[in-house]
């Protein structure tokens, strides 16, 4: 990572973010950061826990990457389609970004990839449904900008259909 804000940092968890990632997507990442101010985020306000539980910490990054394109998605499609990617490469399973992403490649003309990125995000979706009883409910960020669980599966829904080209 180039930016300097990286190396003030615990090294567990600037080791556990970039795993996955590669040289490309770091240089994304760094793009991002530096350009939306993400170490200013309240994620960072007491940065010695992220080394903690460096895994944990990178799967809260994710979400924080999620909610940064559910932010920019209107705005910023190409920042948002980044954010939204890094944060499921981060994250690859349970990870409601593949709904945002899905909506965001819908209103982009991209109906085909959208539509699998929805049918991933409703599989997601039904594994909150199945483990509600341990409170593992999606946050308002991970459904943003949709008020609950059941708006976003509509639209998702919408976009598995066929005519979800003809809008």
């Amino acid at each position: 990572f180039t930016i300097p804000g990286w190396a003030l940092l615990p090294a567990e968890f600037v080791r556990a973010v970039p795993g996955p990632l590669d040289e490309r997507e770091r240089s994304d990442l760094d793009a991002l950061m530096d350009r939306y101010k993400l170490f200013g985020q309240r994620f960072f306000a007491r940065a010695s826990l992220l080394g903690a539980d460096p895994q944990a910490s990178a799967t809260d990054f994710a979400r924080l990457l999620h909610s940064v394109g559910n932010r920019m998605a209107k705005e910023q499609p190409a920042d948002a389609e980044r954010a939204y990617r890094l944060s499921l490469r981060l994250r690859p399973a349970g990870n409601l970004a593949h709904a945002g992403l899905a909506l965001l490649l819908a209103a982009t003309g991209r109906d085909s990839e959208a539509s699998r990125e929805a049918g991933t995000a409703l599989q997601v979706l039904d594994g909150y449904a199945r483990r509600a009883h341990d409170a593992a409910i999606p946050t308002t960020g991970d459904i943003s900008p949709f008020r609950s669980p059941s708006s976003l599966r509509q639209a998702l829904t919408r976009l598995l259909t066929p005519s979800a080209g003809a809008r």
